[in-house]
This record gives structure tokens, C-alpha cells and sequence, in this order.
């Protein structure tokens, strides 16, 4: 996709390979009580990484959580295949 290549770390991280830079997908717990999760963006540095923005939710908090959110997609819930998608999209726009 775009020449991004996709390593998957752990269940829940998958590192991003795309034009000359790296970056992180993070499924993390998010929303009312950590019910929902929520994928997050991170650039990677060496060691060092920085959140760039939350992509969309994976599960719904049944809360205010994913419609309040300030997610990349947040219509609907995603699959971690959709957020690949999704995060080379916003990168694309960063760049």
C-alpha cells in the first residue's frame, strides 16, 4: 500500500515502515472505564516515540468515548486492516 511496509510487533502494536520514516500502531484500552479501544499513531524515534493522533476504535465503550473522540475515523468501529489504511491516509496528509 503507497510502498508502507506493515511488521506486526505484538498482538496489539504494528510498526510502520513508510517513506523513510517509522511509525507505530498502538491498540490500547480508551473511554468510560477502558471498556472501549482505540488505535493510536506514534512516530518512532530510535527508542523514543510520539503520539500523533488517535486513528479509531476497535470496540465501543457503549459511552461517550468513541462519539466524542477526536479520532482520524470514528463513524463506526474499525478493524486493524482499516487502520492501516486509515493511518497512511492521515500521514499522507501531515507530509
Amino acid at each position: 500500500m503507497n510502498g508502507a511496509t506493515f511488521t506486526k510487533v505484538c498482538s496489539n502494536e504494528t510498526r510502520i515502515d513508510y517513506r523513510g520514516m517509522k511509525f507505530l500502531l498502538v491498540e490500547q484500552d480508551r473511554g468510560s472505564g477502558g471498556m472501549g479501544r482505540a488505535i493510536q499513531l506514534y512516530a518512532l524515534d530510535g527508542f523514543k516515540r510520539e503520539h500523533i493522533k488517535e486513528i479509531g476504535w476497535t470496540r465501543d465503550d457503549n459511552a461517550l468515548g468513541m462519539r466524542s473522540s477526536d479520532a482520524y475515523y470514528n463513524d463506526k468501529e474499525i478493524l486493524q486492516s482499516q487502520a492501516e489504511i486509515f493511518a497512511i491516509e492521515y500521514i499522507d496528509k501531515l507530509i
